[in-house]
C-alpha cells in the first residue's frame, strides 16, 4: 500500500485490478489499447479475460458493480481473505469496514 495521504492530492501510480478496468469499460470512462498495435481492446474480449481470470466472474462482477453504484470504493480482499474488502473513501485513507465473500 501506500502512506495515507495527508491530502487528496498524492504521486503514487494508478494500478487497476481486473474487475476495475471492466467496470469502467462498460461505463464507457476507460478505453484500453494494446500497447503492441494500439488497437482497442473490445468489452467482449475484455470479459472473455475476466471469465478466465476469475472464479464466478459473473456473480462477484455483479456485486462489484453494484457497490460501486453505491458509491463504495472496491478492491481485492485477497489479502483479508475474502473477494473484495470495501472503503468509504480507500484504502490508505481509511479502514475497509466490510469484507465481502460473493457466494454463489
Amino acid at each position: 500500500g501506500i502512506p495515507k495521504p495527508k491530502n487528496f492530492d498524492f504521486e503514487a501510480p494508478l494500478v487497476l485490478d481486473l474487475i476495475e478496468a471492466y467496470y469502467l469499460t462498460k461505463e464507457k470512462k476507460l478505453s484500453i489499447r494494446r500497447s503492441t498495435d494500439h488497437k482497442k481492446v473490445t468489452q467482449k474480449q475484455i470479459e472473455e479475460i475476466c471469465q478466465s481470470s476469475y472464479t464466478d466472474f459473473k456473480e462477484k462482477y455483479l456485486v462489484y458493480s453494484q457497490l460501486r453504484k453505491k458509491g463504495y470504493v472496491v478492491t481485492p480482499g485477497i489479502k483479508f481473505g475474502c473477494d473484495f474488502a470495501i472503503y468509504e473513501h480507500g484504502p490508505g485513507i481509511d479502514h475497509a469496514p466490510y469484507l465481502v465473500n460473493v457466494l454463489k
